[in-house]
């Protein structure tokens, strides 16, 4: 790969290889690197007996240039060459943009469709089960059990529906103190049912009548994001209402 040669180096390279090849310069060299008489300007005149034996000696003399000459010459010029290449700097690598790990962790994960209980663990109860709060209980209990869901839609739409969270809606105010006992917990998906709960259960038309119509408003409904916010409306809710389980 040939290196372009930098304007400084350009003189001292030229004046090198004029130096080994017998180029003009700073003296008057003839065709074979020997002085011309006839260009010195220190000799005017050449006597025949001069010019004979510079003529024997042009037969029997390829050159006065000996090997050492060329061999120095090129160390010097393969030094400059290589002087040039050292003092440029190195062309920087392309960067490339590296992709965000957490993105590919996303994208890898398969898309993973919600399988129902068995149609006996929906329906089971435990033994002696007798009260309505005895229901309650059990199903406050369930709410953490991801398994225990049912599915409706189809295999294209498939709907999910959380049994526990689902039947304290619909047992109302009774489940009201138990599920507001739960707010508290570090259960991502426990606090989110518990709050889907308490708004179909704050919608009791018995305790509706009471409130005048005021129940759990959740800003969003099933999605853990928005617990955090769910929680609050709740609370504030209890503030107004929860007197009445005191």
């Amino acid at each position: 790969m040939l290196v372009p040669m930098e304007p400084s180096m350009a003189s001292p390279l030229c004046w090198l290889l004029g130096w080994a090849l017998g180029c003009p310069g700073t003296k008057k060299y003839d065709k074979l690197g020997c002085i011309d008489p006839s260009r010195s300007s220190g000799a005017s005149q050449v006597s025949s007996e001069g010019v004979k034996r510079t003529a024997i000696m042009r037969q029997s003399v390829e050159c006065e240039m000996p090997a050492t000459r060329i061999s120095h010459t090129l160390t010097l010029v393969l030094l400059l060459l290589l002087g040039g290449c050292a003092g440029r700097p190195a062309p920087e690598a392309e960067s490339k943009p590296v992709p965000d790990e957490t993105e590919q962790v996303l994208s890898a994960e398969p898309s993973v469709s919600p399988v129902a209980t068995t149609r006996h663990d929906r329906f089971w109860v435990p033994p002696l089960f007798a009260t309505e709060e005895d229901e309650v209980h059990y199903y406050i209990s369930r709410l953490a059990d991801r398994r225990f869901i049912d599915v409706y839609g189809g295999e294209e739409h498939p709907r999910v529906w959380y049994i526990a969270a689902e039947r304290l809606g619909q047992i109302g105010e009774p489940a009201i103190p138990m599920l507001f006992s739960l707010l508290d917990t570090h259960d991502e998906y426990e606090l989110m049912l518990a709050l889907y709960a308490l708004q179909l259960a704050t919608q009791d038309p018995r305790l509706m009548a009471q409130t005048g119509g005021d129940y759990v408003s959740l800003t969003t409904t099933l999605d853990v994001k928005a617990n955090a916010e769910n929680r609050t409306i709740a609370l504030e809710w209890w503030e107004r209402h929860g007197w009445r389980w005191q």
